[in-house]
C-alpha cells in the first residue's frame, strides 16, 4: 500500500509494502524448528514419567519434522530403553552416534549405551 500526504502545493507518497510472504516464511520455519524440538522435549519427559507409549508415538512426531538430527535419534535410544527394548535402543542409539554426535557427547553416550547391555 501507499500513504498519501498532500497540503498545499505539496505531496509526499510513502509506500508501506511489506514483504508478507518472506516473514511468513520465516515465521513458519521458526514454528517448525520449535515443534520438533516441542515433541522432542515432551517426548523426554513422558518417557521419565514412565508412559513410554506416549514419549514413542511423540518422538515418532520430532522424527517425522527433523529425521536426520542425531539427538533426536538418540532421544529415541533412550526412550526404547526406558520401555525395555534394549536391542532397538542400542541400534537406535548407533545410528544417532553414526549421524554426527559432536565428539564432546560421543564418549559419554557410548558409555551410557554399554550399561545397557
Amino acid at each position: 500500500g501507499e500513504l498519501v500526504i498532500e497540503w498545499a502545493n505539496t505531496e509526499v507518497s510513502i509506500d508501506l509494502g511489506v514483504d508478507s510472504e518472506g516473514e511468513s516464511g520465516k515465521n513458519v520455519a521458526k514454528a517448525l524448528s520449535d515443534a520438533k524440538r516441542a515433541y522432542r522435549n515432551a517426548a523426554n519427559y513422558y518417557s521419565g514419567q514412565g508412559d513410554h507409549e506416549k514419549a514413542l508415538a511423540t518422538i515418532e512426531i520430532a522424527l517425522q519434522l527433523d529425521p536426520d538430527y542425531w539427538y533426536t535419534n538418540w532421544v529415541k535410544a533412550k526412550i526404547l530403553y526406558a520401555a525395555g527394548d534394549t536391542k532397538a535402543a542400542l541400534k537406535q542409539g548407533k545410528k544417532a552416534m553414526d549421524m554426527g554426535a559432536p565428539d564432546s557427547y560421543r564418549a559419554g553416550y557410548e558409555k551410557e549405551m554399554k550399561g545397557w547391555k
